[in-house]
C-alpha cells in the first residue's frame, strides 16, 4: 500500500508531475554518476594537463621498503637516523644523546 502512495510511481508521484506539467514546469533530469565523474576528470585536465594520472599515481616500491617489527630493529633505525642527521652537519655524535636512546630500552 505504501508503494502505491508514497513510491516512485505512487499516488504523490503522479500529483506532483501533473502539478509540474501543467505549470509548465519539467521535472529535473537526474544526472548520471558517469557524467559527474567524466565533468571531473575534463576539469582536473583543464587544470593539471592530460598527464596528471603519472603525476600522481604512487610510487611505492614494496622491493625497496624495509620493515622494522621489532623493537631492536627500531633502535637501530633510530641510532642511524641519529648518526645521519649529526653527518650532514658535520658534527660529532654527542654520547649523551646515544645513552639517551639506550636509556629507552632499558
Amino acid at each position: 500500500f505504501a508503494q502505491q502512495v508514497v513510491g516512485a510511481d505512487g499516488v504523490l508521484a503522479a500529483t506532483a508531475k501533473f502539478v509540474l506539467a501543467k505549470l509548465g514546469v519539467e521535472a529535473p533530469q537526474a544526472e548520471s554518476e558517469a557524467d559527474e565523474n567524466a565533468a571531473v576528470v575534463a576539469a582536473v585536465e583543464a587544470e593539471l594537463g592530460a598527464d596528471w594520472p603519472k603525476q600522481v599515481e604512487p610510487r611505492f616500491d614494496e622491493r625497496k621498503a624495509i620493515l622494522f617489527d621489532d623493537r631492536w630493529a627500531s633502535a637501530r633505525e633510530d641510532v642511524a637516523r641519529l648518526y645521519y642527521e649529526h653527518a650532514v652537519k658535520n658534527e660529532d655524535v654527542q654520547a649523551d644523546e646515544v645513552s639517551a636512546i639506550a636509556s629507552r630500552f632499558g
